[in-house]
């Protein structure tokens, strides 16, 4: 499926696309945006609330995509916990 993003990018967006690894940040206010997302061929992960991770009808969602569960904790604790779910 072929996307024409010149409108956005210029008329020669393909010529600048770099290939390599890529971050997506989505302030989502919906699950559309993951679906979408996992239908692509960027093959992304993604991070959730631990909470959402943790729960039996989340673990259904985020066990299969290999989601990343963020621990929010106050402080500089955020950085270091997220930094130890990624290692």
């Amino acid at each position: 499926r072929e996307v024409d993003y010149s409108h956005y990018l210029g008329p020669n967006w393909r010529q600048n696309l770099k290939i390599g690894p890529t971050t997506i940040v989505s302030n989502h206010v919906s699950m559309i945006d993951m679906v979408s997302l996992l239908d692509s061929e960027l093959h992304p992960s993604f991070v959730a609330q631990s909470e959402i991770c943790t729960n039996y009808w989340g673990r259904i969602v985020t066990q299969p995509i290999q989601c990343i569960p963020l621990f929010r904790t106050p402080g500089e604790q955020k950085m270091d916990a997220a930094v130890e779910q990624i290692k």
